[in-house]
């Protein structure tokens, strides 16, 4: 078991489950290229108790982020495909390592 530790708007969905891999570090990457291609953060959903009191905020484990190009018009497609998949909830669907992402961006 992996002990999470990091800020919890750049986890990744399997983090909340305490299973990371190298992927689990390409989508919290993933997140700070979309903040940069974007100018904004992706959205989390609140949790609530049960009474109505918000105790903290949760990854949508079965939805991608919402593609770079609907937020800020301009972006590179080439640059869109590459976030969205660094961004998969899937870990299987993602980029696999940091060099996979960076291979992608064509560097």
């Amino acid at each position: 078991m992996v002990s999470a530790a990091g800020t919890l708007l750049y986890m990744p969905p399997e983090g909340f489950h305490h299973y990371e891999t190298p992927a689990s570090d390409v989508y919290s990457a993933g997140i700070i290229f979309y903040q940069m291609l974007t100018g904004s953060s992706i959205p989390r959903r609140r949790l609530h108790n049960g009474a109505g009191i918000s105790v903290g905020f949760s990854k949508d484990t079965h939805s991608v982020a919402n593609s770079s190009i609907q937020i800020a018009g301009d972006i590179d497609r080439r640059y869109d495909d590459v976030c969205l998949n660094a961004l998969q909830p899937d870990v299987r669907k993602r980029f696999q390592s940091a060099f996979d992402f960076l291979s992608a961006l064509g560097h």
